[in-house]
C-alpha cells in the first residue's frame, strides 16, 4: 500500500500522485461493499425473494424435497409464512 504524504516541498508531484492513488483505492471500495451489500441475504430478501426451509431448518431446493403434505417455513424479508404442500410438481 503506498503512503500518503502531504508536504510544499519539490516532492509535491509525488505526494499529489499518492493522493489520486488513495482516492482511486477509496472509490473501489465503495463499489465493491456497495456490491456486497445488494448481495447480502436480507437485500435479496428485500427484492422480493424467500427462503423456503422445513420445520427442521432444512432449505427446500427442490420440488421432490417437499412432497405433498410437507409442512414449511417461508422467510420473507417481512416476516415469515407457515404453508403446507399440497401439490408438488418438478
Amino acid at each position: 500500500m503506498k503512503r500518503i504524504g502531504v508536504n510544499c516541498g519539490s516532492s509535491f508531484g509525488h505526494s499529489t500522485r499518492y493522493l489520486e492513488s488513495a482516492l482511486d483505492l477509496a472509490e473501489l471500495l465503495v463499489v465493491r461493499a456497495y456490491g456486497l451489500t445488494n448481495l447480502s441475504p436480507l437485500k435479496v430478501l428485500d427484492r422480493g425473494y424467500a427462503i423456503v426451509r422445513k420445520p427442521s431448518g432444512e432449505v427446500v431446493k427442490d420440488p421432490v424435497e417437499a412432497p405433498a403434505g410437507t409442512d414449511l417455513r417461508i422467510r420473507q424479508a417481512q416476516g415469515e409464512l407457515t404453508a403446507k404442500v399440497t401439490d408438488s410438481k418438478q
